[in-house]
Parts: C-alpha cells; structure tokens; sequence
C-alpha cells in the first residue's frame, strides 16, 4: 500500500474535525469517542508513526486495547500505508441518527 498524500492527509484532518460533533460523546461502554478522535487528528498532523504514539500520548503504561491508544495507531497504520481505511470511516456508524437525517 502506499502512503496518502499531504493533500489526501489534509482532507482526513478536515473530515475527522468536521465528523466530530455529530459522533456520539461516549461510547456504552463510557468511552470518550472524541478523545479517540482528536488522538487521531494529533497522529496526521504531528506525523505520529505506530512506534512513537505510546510516548507522544503519555501512555506507556496503556495497551492496544486503551481506544486513544487503539484510535491512535488506526490513523498511523493509515497515515504510513499500512491500512487502506482511512480514520474516518471507523466513525461513519457513531453518527447521531437526527445529523444523519438533516444532511
């Protein structure tokens, strides 16, 4: 797989930012859902790799299981072309149903 572009890595960070409001809080398990997704919005603009996001987040106690942790590594398995998914698709279910209905 290759790596997104700046542009392609800009519009993911636009779409994360824009997607935000309109996802669900907390997850029902108490999860913050918008944390996870600023974690992943910190990852694309810091250019954060897979080996880094223990440190950068301050999570070296924390495991893959840890959803910031887990969200983090999602975006920078993306972000180094590890994956074909970008962030943001991992959201699109999390959208308040009455945000789905007005677009």
């Amino acid at each position: 797989m290759t790596m997104p572009t700046q542009k392609q890595i800009d519009k993911e960070i636009k779409k994360l930012i824009e997607m935000k409001p309109n996802i669900v809080h907390f997850s029902m398990f108490g999860d913050d859902n918008w944390e996870q997704i600023e974690a992943q919005i910190r990852v694309l603009e810091d250019h954060i790799s897979e080996d880094e996001v223990y440190n950068q987040f301050d999570l070296e106690d924390a495991g893959a299981e840890d959803p910031q942790v887990s969200s983090a590594l999602e975006a920078a398995q993306w972000l180094f072309g590890h994956t074909k998914e970008a962030p943001s698709e991992g959201w699109k279910s999390l959208i308040v149903a009455s945000v789905k209905r007005k677009k």
